[in-house]
C-alpha cells in the first residue's frame, strides 16, 4: 500500500490524529461514523505499514504526582523581586484555579540567565495558565524545563 492506495477513510483517519493526536479510536470513529473497531483495525494496518506511529503519554496529574518546572529568566531582575513576583502568581492561581503551585527555590547566578525558579504544578495546564500570567507581568524566560 502506497500513499495514492489510501481510501477515503484512512485518510479521513489520519487527518483527525494529525489535528488532534490525543484522540481515542472511539472518539475518531464517532467523528467518522465509523465504529470504533474499523479506525482500531484501520490504524493497526497503517502502523504495520508505516504510515503511522502512536505514542502513548502518561500524564503525571493523573497519577498524582506533580510536574516539576525549572524557569530560566532572562531579564535582569534581582532575585527577590522574581520571587515576589512567583509569589504573587502562585496566590493568583491559587484563587482562579483552586490549585496551589509550590515555588522549590530561586538561585541568582552570574550570567545569562541570572536567575532560576524551580516549581511543582499539579499539570500542563496551571503550567500554561501561570505562565501567560507571570509573562504578562514582565517576566521575560530565557527557557523552561518541564520535567
Amino acid at each position: 500500500m502506497n500513499k495514492t492506495e489510501l481510501d477515503k477513510t484512512d485518510r479521513q483517519i489520519i487527518t483527525a490524529l494529525t489535528g488532534n493526536p490525543s484522540l481515542v479510536n472511539g472518539d475518531v470513529g464517532k467523528m467518522l461514523k465509523v465504529s470504533e473497531e474499523t479506525v482500531r483495525r484501520r490504524l493497526k494496518a497503517l502502523s504495520d505499514l508505516g504510515f503511522v506511529t502512536r505514542t502513548i503519554k502518561v500524564d503525571p496529574a493523573v497519577w498524582g504526582l506533580p510536574i516539576q518546572v525549572v524557569l530560566m529568566v532572562e531579564q535582569p531582575a534581582t532575585a527577590d523581586d522574581v520571587s515576589e513576583l512567583v509569589i504573587e502568581i502562585i496566590e493568583q492561581v491559587g484563587l482562579d484555579r483552586a490549585v496551589v503551585p509550590t515555588l522549590g527555590f530561586v538561585w541568582a547566578l552570574t550570567g545569562v540567565p541570572s536567575i532560576i525558579v524551580s516549581l511543582r504544578v499539579d499539570a500542563l495546564e496551571t503550567w500554561g495558565y501561570m505562565s501567560g500570567l507571570l509573562q504578562a507581568n514582565g517576566l521575560v524566560f530565557a527557557d523552561s524545563i518541564v520535567l
